[in-house]
């Protein structure tokens, strides 16, 4: 699913400067880009305005082909929309008491009637997707372990298998590593890597590691004061330009010489 970004800008209720400041970019069905970006420059807001979770102040959002926001309002279809679209958290959100399985199993909740919603009890295809989107990242062995039990590592691929079950065309990475140990982080990426490869799913990962985007990414767009400052083959970030974008002041970010 291709997304397609224009003109956007966002700010905060009582903030004085934009977070997102007129960002326009296009993502390709089935690419794998990273966000990169110092702390504050807009990454995680901007994840959360394509998956329509917030609201922008101005610019339009298509994913798909489908509008999900345009002019400061949500698509009607909104909820719909989202469906299309996984969201990986930097804290897994997982509920901690119930399995693996359960849990993965809520990203097929969006195409159930409203009596199985209530009650949770899925057909049995549904749960045979569970298994083998557990399986797809390791963990079948572990569906009826509760998901406090597990490391967070093996949390955040449950959550990768979620959005497998939802069916989505686009799985966003807010973070999704920054709070794992490398061997455990170098597994969840690895899992984003096959989908991207296997399924075709478009991925934007927000990544503070930089090495991480090189091993995995072609991609990388880079933020800084709310403006997108580097959009380009992420074999181009040079130490020099890396350095401009996380060492200046947001809003004082210096272009490389040409």
């Amino acid at each position: 699913m291709e997304i397609l970004i224009e003109h956007l800008t966002h700010r905060y209720a009582g903030a004085e400067s934009p977070v997102l400041r007129d960002v326009s970019l296009r993502i390709g069905a089935g690419e794998c880009v990273a966000l990169i970006g110092a702390s504050g420059s807009g990454k995680s807001t901007l994840l959360r305005l394509i998956a329509g979770l917030s609201r922008a102040e101005s610019g339009t959002i298509r994913v798909g082909g489908h509008i999900i926001q345009s002019g400061g309002q949500l698509a009607a279809d909104i909820r719909r929309r989202r469906a299309g679209i996984g969201m990986v958290f930097q804290q897994f959100n997982l509920v901690g008491r119930l399995s693996l399985q359960t849990n993965v199993l809520a990203g097929a909740l969006h195409r159930q009637p409203l009596w199985r919603t209530l009650s949770f009890t899925l057909p049995e295809p549904e749960l045979r997707a569970a298994t083998a989107a557990l399986q797809r990242v390791g963990l079948a062995d572990l569906a009826l372990r509760r998901a406090d039990t597990l490391s967070g590592g093996q949390q955040q691929r449950a959550a990768i298998a979620r959005t497998l079950l939802q069916g989505a065309g686009v799985i966003l990475g807010d973070e999704p590593v920054s709070s794992l140990d490398p061997g455990s982080a170098d597994r969840v990426l690895q899992a984003f890597a096959r989908i991207n490869r296997e399924d075709g799913v478009t991925c934007i990962l927000c990544l503070h590691q930089i090495d991480y985007a090189r091993a995995l990414c072609p991609r990388t767009i880079a933020l800084a004061g709310g403006r997108v400052v580097f959009d380009g083959a992420t074999s181009d970030l040079t130490a020099d330009l890396l350095g401009r974008i996380y060492a200046h002041p947001p809003d004082r970010f210096v272009p490389p010489a040409p």
